[in-house]
């Protein structure tokens, strides 16, 4: 999961709203497309947000602009933390992420209603203030427990999938491709299939297995609990 430095906002790059009502940056050392494409991220999220999370709410042009910039400044740290272009859109796929989690929880206490998107009276209390601990900024840790969650789902599946073929292979009632496996291969296979979730995945594969260390057609067997 990216997560972002508390480094300061770049307060050269803020967007502003022009007289005519459209959206420009201040000219920046980046260049013209680098500030149209972070633009394009911001205004993404922005539009998301007033879809998922304040659908029932109308903004006028300058809560529109205030919305924009709490977003630019609160979301994206004013683009100054040090983030490659695809560390940006990784990043951005996230936001997008954590607002349905933040949509799906409004809808779930439905006597809760998200606080402005900006901060009205006292500064940093909007929901997309970086320093509202209550806000937006929350949701990180709300997406790292669902991916840390999907990780050990994933895990699970893997080590019964693993558990399952082995088994059969052992009584040859494996699928062909499978079958046509020897027993170390078989088991190589899975291990290198479970190594990409990590070493603590990799130990829990080995807890199923007799002998890790020397698999073989009488020694791939199975623990009679899962540890």
């Amino acid at each position: 999961m990216v997560r972002l430095a508390n480094d300061e906002p770049d307060f050269q790059q803020l967007p502003q709203v022009v007289a005519d009502g459209a959206t420009r940056y201040v000219a920046g050392a980046a260049g013209v497309a680098l500030q149209a494409e972070r633009l394009g991220l911001v205004m993404q999220t922005f539009h998301y947000a007033w879809k998922r999370i304040y659908s029932s709410c109308n903004f006028d042009a300058r809560e529109q602009e205030r919305f924009q910039q709490a977003i630019w400044y609160g979301v994206y740290r004013g683009f100054g933390p040090a983030l490659s272009p695809e560390g940006w859109q990784r990043y951005h796929d996230q936001v997008l992420q954590r607002i349905d989690l933040a949509a799906a929880y409004f809808q779930r206490h439905s006597h809760k209603f998200a606080p402005s998107p900006y901060a009205e009276f006292v500064a940093g209390t909007g929901y997309f203030d970086a320093e509202n601990k209550q806000g937006f900024i929350g949701t990180e840790n709300w997406l790292a427990k669902q991916e840390a969650n999907q990780r050990q789902r994933n895990i699970s599946r893997a080590l019964l999938r693993a558990r399952r073929e082995l088994k059969a292979h052992r009584l040859g009632l494996a699928p062909k491709r499978r079958q046509e496996m020897s027993s170390i291969q078989l088991f190589r296979y899975h291990e290198t299939k479970i190594k990409a979730f990590g070493p603590d995945a990799v130990q829990r594969y080995y807890a199923q297995v007799a002998n890790p260390t020397l698999p073989s057609t009488t020694q791939i067997a199975f623990t009679t609990t899962s540890k």
